[in-house]
């Protein structure tokens, strides 16, 4: 009588328990995404200093505010509600302090990752992005009564990558302005007061990625 109590409770489970929808798997192979919200770190190792030196650059952000076109099917449109991005980049020459102005010529790729609305899957979870011979391009962003370092990379999207026809394009801009960095990098006693020890870790809280 037990056994069949419990035949008749665990059919009756499987009858009433709800069907689970499968995920909605979308096309971007010809979408496009733009993300207006960058925040991060760029970690170099060794520190910059004033002295050129092999490094490399550890790069980890969130993205947020992020629109996406042109993905199949069209409706319900497909969401992405955020992305990390992480990238590990050999600068191919010496890197020090100057090359925050002159720009990093890198090799490896930025690596990003995306999470979609319940109910939604991309075609594939992420996207790499592969910088040009230009690397990370250095220039100034003046706000205010302050400046601060801007970097700008373009290349390519490996195929098997979400968003992969796009055109990619990426858009740092430091938190630290540009006399802060200064005098982290400025390490001699006899023309600094107080002495720098280098840079350790740039912070970036504005920031662009389109592809």
């Amino acid at each position: 009588m037990k056994a069949r109590g419990l035949f008749l409770l665990v059919t009756f489970v499987s009858f009433v328990a709800p069907a689970v929808a499968a995920a909605t798997t979308y096309d971007t192979s010809a979408a496009s995404i733009t993300c207006n919200t960058l925040i991060g770190t760029v970690t170099p190792k060794p520190l910059l200093t004033l002295a050129a030196q092999p490094t490399v650059l550890t790069i980890k952000a969130t993205l947020g505010g992020c629109t996406v076109s042109g993905a199949t099917p069209a409706d319900p449109p497909l969401q992405v509600l955020s992305g990390k991005l992480t990238a590990r980049l050999t600068v191919t020459g010496d890197a020090s302090c100057a090359t925050l102005v002159a720009g990093f010529q890198v090799a490896e790729n930025f690596v990003f990752t995306w999470k979609a609305a319940t109910g939604q899957r991309l075609d594939f979870s992420s996207t790499t992005f592969t910088p040009d011979a230009a690397g990370l391009v250095a220039g100034v962003f003046p706000l205010g009564t302050g400046t601060y370092g801007v970097f700008t990379a373009a290349g390519t999207l490996a195929s098997g990558s979400a968003f992969a026809g796009g055109t990619p394009g990426l858009l740092l801009v430091s938190a630290e302005d540009v006399y802060n960095m200064l005098g982290q990098c400025c390490t001699d006693p006899m023309s600094c007061s107080p002495v720098g020890k280098g840079i350790k870790r740039l912070h970036f809280g504005i920031g662009q990625i389109q592809m």
